[in-house]
């Protein structure tokens, strides 16, 4: 992938991840505080 592509792609796989939470958060609550704890967990090395 030339670097020029980079942060288009990028992007566009960030926007897909968004729309897949915003899903996951309508139906599945639960399980997107799951995910948002293990997010944070690894966001945040203690």
């Amino acid at each position: 992938m030339p670097l020029s592509q980079g942060p288009k792609v990028r992007r566009r796989t960030l926007d897909n991840l968004a729309a897949d939470v915003a899903v996951l958060a309508h139906y599945h609550p639960a399980l997107l505080a799951e995910v948002r704890a293990i997010l944070c967990d690894e966001a945040d090395p203690e």
